[in-house]
């Protein structure tokens, strides 16, 4: 609301202005009345109102010599004045000095409202227009700093931007970030940010640049963030606060280093606020027990798949965390290293044992290792993975009777083979009939059928992974004829062989 002071020696009028309108209707509220110039000075000073309504006539001083001080004081103030004398000289003097509205007594009530209304709509337009200059200036002033700190140009407005001689630098990253997010978190920055401070955001890391004399100012301010991004249930998932800085000169250089430390704030799991002060105290891993690599875990973790065991798991964990925290891997390294392992255990699973894997279960992997920020949450994802495997594996093997899973691992092993029930009755030991129905009964599909799917599967495989011609990859999986493996492919797929590989090129 629009802040209002009436300046008036004449008491009648102090009081019939206050009823006169509806001054709330207006946006507007009283906030003092003074009885002569003096205190109308005191009044101006200590409440700074947006309308100043006075007398011209009063005692000391005219309302013209106290307008006059009071734009010494501030000139944020719009002045009416009112007088009893219709004389050139004062309004002249009025026009003058830049006053609003001009008003002679005895005061028409439509016309103190015009006057009113006509500064009220001048005032709105020019804070608005103080507030988009001022947001374009701060977008030009975060900009210039953002190509200058994070891509090295110096051709850009930078020189112009002079910060405070003591800076610190703040790096935010989300665990999870969405257009919602992004707004709110923009909103909060800017909250709680003094103006000469800047901040700007690059990819999905936020920075703000704190003019500070004190270590202790960012932070506070680091944590005053995450208190209130926490409070609407957005998750950092970690702060990185530099030491104080001389010179703005110095903030690239505290950039690149922030990106050095990443690779520290991904392996650092319990350090949420990473102060270089204190980035080597969050190093300090203990190597006890660790005499580890990777492939020693990795194949502890695969006896463990073969045995089904899920109880090394814990401990596995633990030592690959370690290990990694000790190696000069970067982050995507372990990421797509964890990636292959997990690929790998999933092929070997299938081509040793009976179990059906989920065609998402890859992607599933894939995209949960790859889209953590914590070493952590990536090993947490493997060991997910693995314990889900080992569950199908016993499950799919709790369902089929001993020799049906011995026909299984044989047919995925053996597939090329020219194989019949027969032949794997003589293998293991029993009537060709008997195999076939038991087969039927476990698997609700004919052993014929089951053998097609096994080499129409590795067929598909070959038409995408290698550049065998087609007849080629037919006896390689086991069909001697060539119009035979056709009609068996398309029935499983609905398209030819030729058709399927070149599907698989446009993708």
């Amino acid at each position: 609301m629009m802040k209002i002071l009436i300046v008036d020696d004449e008491p009648n009028i102090r009081e019939g202005l206050k009823y006169l309108i509806d001054w709330e209707a207006l946006d507007c509220q009283i906030i003092g009345f003074a009885q002569d110039a003096y205190e109308g000075l005191e009044k101006i000073k200590q409440h700074r109102p947006d309308i100043v309504i006075s007398d011209i006539k009063m005692p000391y001083l005219t309302g013209l010599e106290m307008i006059q001080k009071a734009k010494h004081i501030s000139n944020d103030s719009d002045y009416i004045l009112l007088s009893g004398y219709s004389e050139f000289d004062y309004a002249k003097e009025a026009i003058h000095q830049g006053i609003a509205s001009y008003l002679l007594k005895p005061i028409e009530e439509e016309e103190l409202i015009d006057a009113i209304k006509k500064i009220t709509e001048t005032k709105k337009k020019k804070k608005e227009f103080k507030k988009v200059n001022q947001d374009y200036q701060e977008i030009q002033r975060s900009r210039a700093m953002k190509e200058w700190i994070v891509h090295k140009k110096e051709e850009g407005d930078f020189h112009h931007v002079k910060l405070q001689p003591k800076l610190q630098l703040l790096e935010m990253i989300a665990e999870e970030e969405n257009s919602s997010s992004r707004n709110y978190f923009e909103e909060v920055i800017k909250t709680l940010i003094e103006t000469e401070d800047i901040h700007f955001r690059h990819g999905n890391d936020y920075y703000v640049i704190f003019s500070s004399l004190d270590q202790r100012y960012g932070e506070s301010k680091m944590r005053e963030m995450d208190e209130l991004l926490r409070k609407h249930r957005i998750k950092m998932t970690s702060f990185q606060l530099s030491s104080l800085i001389d010179y703005q000169d110095q903030l690239p250089a505290v950039y690149d280093q922030m990106k050095k430390n990443d690779r520290y704030r991904f392996l650092c799991d319990d350090v949420k606020y990473l102060s270089w002060e204190k980035l080597s105290e969050a190093l300090l891993v203990s190597k006890e027990g660790c005499h580890y690599t990777s492939q020693s875990i990795f194949s502890d973790i695969r006896e463990a798949v073969a045995g089904k065991e899920h109880q090394p798991l814990q401990k596995l964990s633990r030592a690959l965390q370690n290990y990694y925290q000790q190696s000069n891997l970067e982050e995507n390294e372990i990421k797509i290293e964890l990636c292959n392992f997990c690929l790998s255990v999933l092929e070997e699973a299938v081509q040793t044992s009976v179990v059906e894997v989920p065609g998402m279960m890859r992607f599933e992997v894939i995209e949960n290792i790859m889209g953590v920020k914590k070493l952590s949450l990536a090993i947490e994802h493997v060991f997910a993975f693995i314990d889900r495997l080992i569950q199908l594996i016993q499950s799919e093997q709790d369902d089929c009777s001993d020799v049906v899973q011995q026909m299984l691992k044989y047919t995925k092993k053996h597939f090329a083979d020219n194989l019949t029930l027969q032949k794997l009755g003589e293998i293991f030991g029993y009537n060709s009939s008997y195999l076939g129905k038991k087969f039927k009964k476990e698997m609700s599909v004919s052993y014929g059928q089951y053998l097609d799917q096994v080499r129409i599967e590795e067929a598909k495989r070959m038409l995408k992974e290698t550049n065998y011609l087609i007849y080629e990859i037919a006896d390689k999986v086991g069909y001697t004829s060539l119009d035979y493996f056709h009609k068996k492919f398309k029935a499983n797929t609905h398209m030819s062989p030729k058709m399927y590989r070149k599907n698989i090129e446009k993708d």
